[in-house]
């Protein structure tokens, strides 16, 4: 798995599936065009990323805790 440091090599792919990979594309393009700059789909799920996996892991670490 590349690490944070090597920003050169090849990320790993993760797969999202056809129907969250068509909402990102539908999205990236909504985006592109309202704000007339390009907007990738890899952007969106970068930033979602980003701004929700901590709190997300919180959410399901508590779930876990509480059953």
């Amino acid at each position: 798995m590349p690490s944070d440091k090597d920003a050169r090599s090849p990320a790993p792919i993760v797969y999202i599936g056809p129907a969250r990979r068509m909402k990102t594309e539908v999205c990236a393009v909504r985006l592109t065009h309202s704000s007339g700059r390009v907007v990738s789909a890899t952007k969106i799920v970068q930033g979602l990323i980003d701004r929700y996996l901590d709190t997300y892991i919180e959410e399901l670490a508590a779930h876990s805790a509480a059953s």
